[in-house]
């Protein structure tokens, strides 16, 4: 079998929980320290390597990628200045993969984001992040799940996480049963599920959920999910493995999560993190 080397960010929504600065940013664009949120994601995929990599965006998504294109008069600028070592940098952020791009016209859910990656992805594997979940860890999440794909004989595998009772709302809940799927709750409401494991957005699919999403698509106005697909995989036994993703994680769609992630990687820092703590410290 060959190692999968093809990932799919999906970059398409409007990021209102951010709005203004949203307005015209994708929200994966909004920067770490001094890193937009989606290199990060395309960093873990290079780490586990990934070499092809497919972002679907949606409005504003010109922004994303000329991020990760060439920028000649940028570059030239530096070396007039003599920053070679920012050059060094933006440089690099063109090599790190092969990038291509699909735009989603309309909000039609994250499976229909993904649909639309059908015909590169052909039948092969493949990984896919949603935009707005980080794990700081060195064994990247997306090499945690290669792994625990290739040890269960490449079934479906689903990352997944702790969450707490108050923020099912926000997530595909899942039951699980020796660490498979039993059942997935899409962002339940009322407590239809005691559970505290989520899914949270990294995926390896295979052509079943391609070819159950376009079941699902054809005939249907409106959003559809990945979520929906894997339950429909799992009425027909489909197994899907549970990887419980190690590391520290953070919601980079939450408000709170997104400035706890600013103050974790900038503490990992050694120019940030005297200033940061002495910050912190003058705030308490």
């Amino acid at each position: 079998m060959k190692p999968i080397k093809k990932a799919v960010i999906l970059a398409a929504w409007y990021g209102t929980s951010f709005l203004p600065a949203t307005k015209a940013l994708p929200k994966e664009m909004l920067t770490l320290i001094d890193k937009p949120i989606i290199q990060y994601l395309v960093e873990d995929c290079v780490a586990a390597g990934i070499e092809d990599i497919m972002i679907v965006t949606g409005r504003g998504g010109r922004a994303i990628e000329e991020h990760f294109d060439v920028s000649f008069d940028l570059q030239k600028n530096l070396v007039e200045k003599g920053k070679y070592h920012l050059l060094s940098q933006v440089e690099e952020i063109s090599r790190l993969a092969n990038i291509a791009y699909v735009r989603q016209r309309e909000p039609r859910g994250d499976g229909d984001a993904l649909l639309r990656t059908k015909s590169w992805i052909w039948d092969e594997p493949c990984v896919v992040l949603f935009g707005d979940e980080l794990i700081d860890n060195d064994n990247t999440s997306v090499l945690q799940l290669l792994k625990t794909f290739e040890m269960n004989d490449r079934a479906i595998t689903a990352g997944i996480g702790d969450i707490t009772l108050d923020r099912q709302g926000s997530y595909g809940v899942v039951e699980l049963q020796d660490r498979k799927i039993a059942k997935i709750f899409e962002k339940p409401q009322n407590h239809e599920t005691e559970s505290t494991q989520a899914m949270i957005g990294k995926f390896v699919v295979t052509k079943q959920i391609f070819d159950i999403l376009e079941s699902m698509a054809s005939g249907r106005d409106g959003r559809i999910s990945i979520a929906e697909a894997l339950n429909v995989a799992l009425t027909v036994n489909t197994p899907i493995i549970a990887c419980k993703l190690e590391g520290t994680r953070f919601d980079v769609g939450d408000k709170s999560d997104y400035i706890a992630a600013s103050i974790h990687y900038a503490l990992k820092r050694d120019d940030m993190r005297p200033k940061i703590l002495a910050c912190i410290q003058s705030l308490v």
